[in-house]
């Protein structure tokens, strides 16, 4: 599906500054002499700091938006919602395509000349695998290119920058009638971080389902938009004599080569966004089409500079309704009971985080009663039926109380909408409940987006007890039973070496129990940098050489997004930790 107002078409004049000859002379481990600088440069000052100095200079010179190598900026940048941390060199806010063009050309040719400076693109950074921090550059999207362009009703297409927020696009969407399904991601999440991670939402689909095309700067700064190709269009593409006709031949040729290996990656019926699974969706019903490849890639094949999405309709009419289970034995059976009404969505809280959010002061209707009473309960569900017809809606939720009466310790159904959105805003709560609990220092990042087989969640709580019971530490949880993803919320002090051991060890633990149980650690977001040491045990050797060639294709010099998904090992997440002192911390700042 093609929106009637195209991407548009952007100038592409050769870059080839000075400076890059300049630099490629300068020896990166040799202080600059500062008799001959001393008007410009101090003797603290290193040669590494003169040259991003320099090079900043330069960019501010050409490019159309802002380029800064101020300390306060580059700590602000240095952290994102994982508990890793890198100072960035240079931090840009690009206002329109063409800067992002510039700068990965100007990378792309110190590259070229042996100077690796990578580049990150960067939303609200929420991004809890530390796929949003970078000691290169950080491109920031949301201060500039945030603008939602035009909506195409008829075809359901509407036109957005990276950096606009799903609350921006939903707010414009839904004066139409329709909406970008994201229920459990934050609303000031970016649209292009979103796409960059492949977050899953509660419905148990995904937010890359929404994109239908996408205008991506390659490497070099050449622009490709891809979209669904003819072979006919193929066949053009591939005779183009630039970077994208490079890329549209070799990955036409990997298809070809790694046929059983990618059959293999389209048979699997666990999702994982570990690596670029999306190869196996580029050749569909005689079409071929890289929009699915960069979805869930975290800026490591491309820096996507606009995309088109598909809307769906929106109804915020939603029954909504919430019940309590005594035992995890109870909670599955209810689960498996309510799936069979086809709710719109089913969410699950576990009883200790929402004891944590009680005491926060978020007292949800359902708990609250029980939590003073002291009563036992295991979790809490909240569901809701999204059905058009509230009389459809009534007999839904009356049928299934029914259905559960035996196993259900509490039930209640929302009374009006404000009722209804507290319901379903119990995770985010949760989330903004432990960010302000620094005894409990939750780190939850390394432990979310799991996905449990439904038939295997039993066993999977049973085996987590022990393991907890054996590192002493618990292991509360939040799922949404749709899709059967599931994120864990430890309560383990990071604030030592021995901390750093304890908790990697842990989580080597974790995941093998996760893989022993036919599941995926990376089913709700990709891997970024904390979790790529651990997927390596999903996939087997061929698959990871697939992934290996893809971004060698796309990133022949790692000017994107360096140290992010394939190739990355415990020993550098190790030195990106940062340690809280409390609820936050010093930055370290990797060696």
């Amino acid at each position: 599906m093609v929106c009637q107002a195209p991407l548009k078409e952007l100038r592409k004049d050769p870059l080839r500054p000075a400076i890059v000859l300049w630099i490629a002379r300068v020896d990166l481990a040799t202080p600059i002499d500062t008799r001959t600088n001393a008007a410009k440069l101090s003797s603290k000052v290193s040669n590494k700091e003169y040259i991003m100095s320099k090079i900043s200079q330069y960019l501010n010179e050409h490019l159309t938006g802002d380029v800064t190598t101020a300390d306060a900026t580059r700590y602000t940048y240095a952290t994102d919602g994982s508990m890793l941390a890198a100072v960035p060199d240079l931090v840009v806010y690009p206002s329109v395509t063409d800067d992002i063009r510039k700068l990965a050309r100007f990378t792309y040719q110190l590259a070229q000349k042996g100077h690796i400076l990578p580049m990150s693109p960067r939303g609200s950074g929420l991004n809890q695998t530390g796929a949003a921090i970078s000691d290169g550059i950080i491109i920031d999207t949301p201060t500039h290119m945030n603008r939602v362009f035009e909506f195409d009703q008829k075809q359901r297409l509407v036109r957005v920058q990276p950096g606009a927020t799903l609350g921006a696009i939903n707010a414009a969407l839904q004066l139409h009638g329709f909406h970008i399904p994201y229920e459990g991601v934050p609303a000031a999440a970016t649209i292009g971080g979103a796409i960059a991670s492949n977050t899953h939402t509660y419905h148990g689909t995904y937010i890359g389902d929404s994109v239908a095309e996408l205008e991506v700067v390659l490497a070099n700064g050449d622009i490709m938009q891809t979209k669904r190709l003819s072979r006919r269009e193929l066949s053009s593409k591939k005779g183009l004599q630039t970077m994208e006709g490079a890329i549209y031949r070799a990955i036409d040729t990997l298809l070809d080569d790694s046929q059983s290996t990618i059959k293999t990656i389209a048979a699997s019926r666990v999702p994982a966004n570990a690596g670029y699974p999306g190869i196996a969706q580029v050749r569909r019903r005689g079409m071929f089409d890289l929009t699915p490849l960069f979805i869930g890639s975290q800026g490591t094949l491309g820096i996507v500079s606009e995309m088109i999405l598909e809307a769906d309709l929106y109804n915020e009419d939603l029954l909504t309704f919430a019940v309590l289970v005594e035992s995890y034995d109870d909670m599955v059976r209810v689960i498996n009971t309510i799936l069979e009404h086809q709710p719109e969505s089913l969410h699950i809280v576990d009883s200790r985080l929402a004891k944590l959010a009680y005491k926060a002061g978020r007292r949800h209707a359902v708990v609250a009663p029980h939590i003073e009473r002291g009563d036992a309960f295991a979790a809490v569900l909240v569901g809701a039926f999204g059905d058009f017809s509230e009389r459809t809606r009534q007999r839904k939720v009356k049928k299934l109380f029914k259905d559960i009466d035996r196993y259900s310790a509490d039930r209640m159904v929302a009374e009006d909408l404000d009722e209804a959105r507290k319901l379903r805003s119990i995770e985010n709560d949760l989330y903004a409940t432990c960010q302000i609990a620094p005894k409990a220092s939750p780190i939850s990042p390394l432990f979310s987006g799991v996905y449990i087989p439904p038939r295997r969640v039993t066993d999977f709580l049973a085996s987590i007890q022990k393991l907890t019971q054996h590192y002493r530490v618990a292991l509360p949880f939040t799922a949404s039973a749709i899709s059967s993803i599931y994120s864990f919320w430890p309560s383990l002090p990071v604030r030592s070496t021995q901390d750093k051991q304890a908790l990697f060890k842990l989580y080597d633990a974790f995941s093998a129990l996760v893989i022993a149980h036919g599941g995926s650690v990376t089913a709700g977001e990709a891997e970024g940098r904390l979790k790529a040491p651990f997927v390596v045990k999903e996939d087997d050797a061929g698959t990871q050489a697939l992934y290996q060639a893809i971004r060698q294709i796309f990133d022949p010099h790692g000017t994107l997004n360096a140290g992010v998904k394939n190739g990355f090992e415990l020993r550098d997440v190790a030195k990106y930790l940062r340690l809280p002192n409390g609820a936050a911390g010093p930055i370290i700042r990797p060696q």
